[in-house]
């Protein structure tokens, strides 16, 4: 089990998706300063390069929270919903785009065997794992 999960599980399954974020997400705050849970523990123990984002913008997090909450309301496993949550969120939007040039101009795809950094994005399951922070794995 995740405690970190089963801390916000109803309020991640009680939120519409139109909510934002959910006031029950609140994990601290300290006068103008407010941190929100965002799923995005799940670690690829078996890549062999790591991308590290700081943290989450509000546009990643909201895309993980949705991704989350579809998984948990459709049976997925607490393990899988939140590698799915992970892997549709992280560097989402203009970010993702802007990363794919810059890993391409310094030649990651072309060390990973691909023909853009792009596809670790799209589905190159067979090259790298899911999820985008952790992007491959040894073959």
């Amino acid at each position: 089990m995740n405690s970190t999960l089963d801390r916000f599980r109803s309020a991640i399954l009680n939120a519409a998706p139109s909510d934002g974020i959910a006031p029950d997400l609140l994990i601290s705050r300290s006068e103008q300063l407010e941190t929100y849970y965002a799923p995005f523990e799940h670690v690829n123990t078996d890549a062999r390069v790591v991308l590290v984002g700081i943290t989450p913008g509000l546009f990643q997090a909201q895309k993980a929270l949705e991704q989350l909450r579809i998984g948990l309301r459709s049976g997925l496993s607490d393990a899988e919903a939140l590698r799915t949550a992970k892997g549709v969120a992280s560097f989402s939007g203009p970010m993702r785009t802007a990363l794919v040039q810059m890993l391409d101009c310094v030649g990651l795809h072309a060390a990973l065997g691909l023909g853009s950094c792009a596809e670790l994005f799209t589905g190159a399951s067979d090259q790298v794992p899911c999820e985008v922070r952790v992007v491959s794995r040894p073959r």
